[in-house]
């Protein structure tokens, strides 16, 4: 059998079995696809829910992270090793700082 034949039988079996339609004008499409294609499934869905709302619990005496406040850590850090590493330079070159 050659390739092309082979590809024809595949989109004849795949529209019997109902995986693709031909739309009037010729062209192959695949039904539903706007729901598959860029849609969270419905667990995605509920985890997300679910973590939104424990952002804003208080659990026992501590507060939940949530990723923004992650974000701010992560930002703070940054900023105390910046100070540090402007501050070991103006040591290395003679400068006193402050800190």
């Amino acid at each position: 059998m050659c390739k092309v034949l082979k590809g024809v039988v595949a989109f004849e079996l795949f529209k019997k079995i109902g995986l693709i339609y031909e739309q009037e004008n010729g062209i192959l499409k695949i039904p539903y696809i706007s729901d598959i294609v860029g849609s969270e499934t419905d667990s995605a869905e509920r985890v997300r829910k679910h973590r939104a709302l424990q952002c804003n619990k208080n659990v026992t005496d501590s507060t939940l992270h949530c990723n923004i406040d992650i974000d701010k850590d992560i930002d703070l850090e940054k900023e105390k090793d910046k100070d540090k590493d402007i501050s070991l330079s103006d040591k290395s070159n003679g400068v006193l700082s402050s800190s």
